[in-house]
């Protein structure tokens, strides 16, 4: 409930029934009655809304985890999708290790002034010559302004803003730009937690 404390909030999905998670770090700006909660909501009310435009209806959102890591760690909050949210986008969705790459800059010039995130689920039609084309490169770039932008809870209860979290330093760094890569690359096979 206090200003400046940070959150991690994980978004798990599915491509193809191959599990995936988004990792996001977030800095609360105002205070809010429950802080998880809030920031469950307005991901899923501003983020989530955007994201699904520009995926195929084969990727699925399951699931929202969000935990404090800053000042001390606290409990992790699930928000459970039942049905989970699927993708709008026509046609049928890029093997799930297809993806396209946002980098979030921030003002520090080390390594740890800069963050990736890697989003898959993108229609087969959005590829041309192994690049993002037309509207799914604007709807994709869409989709890093909505996570970059301040997340306000449901109703106007409590702000957040994205921001690098530094594990090592255990700091966190504010974004101040970012930038949307149009090739599609392959990504290594991992395997993460599903909810």
């Amino acid at each position: 409930m206090a200003i400046d404390d940070t959150y991690k909030l994980e978004l798990h999905q599915q491509v193809h029934n191959v599990n995936l998670v988004n990792i996001f770090h977030y800095k609360q700006v105002t205070s809010s009655s429950d802080d998880a909660p809030q920031l469950i909501a307005a991901f899923l009310n501003t983020v989530l809304t955007t994201w699904r435009n520009m995926c195929g209806p084969e990727w699925k959102a399951l699931c929202v985890i969000v935990s404090r890591l800053l000042p001390t760690e606290g409990s992790r909050r699930f928000g459970v999708l039942t049905p989970p949210v699927t993708g709008m986008a026509s046609g049928e969705c890029m093997p799930a290790n297809s993806v396209v790459v946002g980098t979030w800059y921030t003002n520090e010039v080390s390594k740890t002034g800069r963050g990736r995130s890697y989003f898959s689920g993108f229609p087969e039609a959005a590829e041309g010559r192994n690049n993002l084309v037309n509207s799914n490169w604007e709807a994709f770039v869409n989709t890093l302004n909505v996570i970059n932008s301040t997340q306000i809870g449901s109703p106007s209860d409590g702000s957040w803003k994205l921001v690098i979290w530094s594990p090592k330093d255990q700091v966190t760094y504010d974004v101040e730009a970012f930038e949307g890569r149009t090739p599609i690359k392959k990504l290594r096979s991992r395997t993460p937690r599903i909810c």
